[in-house]
């Protein structure tokens, strides 16, 4: 899917392409919270932590009694956003969140990249998006037509 800047082409212009970062929550079951990050939005600290506090609102919401019994688990990988001392402090502050570690160079261990966002382009191909609105709408398709497992 492209996400356009504009939304006007011609025979002789090439409209510019936007590419949008998703930030994506989910357990077995599904997609508990995703989020759009504009491609001008470098992902740092600050956001994610604004992303942990939602995350942890829908997952409030969805499994009261996972987060009610502090049975909630978190991998996240090692990127510079999850491991800055804000971020730690952060799932300090929320408490039920217990941290799993991630090692280092682990694909096998990032399952998004290899089953998710691949089932994603395929369903997502073809698709011309002129606004962000547009690509969350493609996107909240694409994981409501998912089969929970």
């Amino acid at each position: 899917m492209e996400s356009r800047t504009n939304g006007e082409t011609s025979s002789q212009t090439r409209p510019a392409i936007q590419e949008d970062f998703i930030a994506i929550w989910w357990n077995f079951e599904g997609v508990i919270h995703f989020k759009l990050v504009p491609n001008n939005r470098t992902i740092d600290a600050d956001l994610y932590c604004a992303q942990l506090d939602r995350m942890y609102a829908e997952l409030s919401r969805k499994y009261p009694e996972l987060v009610n019994q502090n049975r909630v688990l978190l991998q996240q990988d090692n990127a510079k956003p999850h491991t800055a001392r804000r971020t730690k402090e952060k799932i300090k502050e929320i408490d039920t969140i217990k941290l799993l570690p991630h090692p280092a160079y682990s694909p096998d261990l990032v399952p998004s990249d290899y089953h998710l966002f691949r089932s994603m382009a395929y369903f997502l191909r073809g698709r011309v998006c002129n606004n962000l609105e547009q690509v969350e709408a493609g996107c909240r398709e694409f994981f409501n037509s998912k089969e929970k497992e």
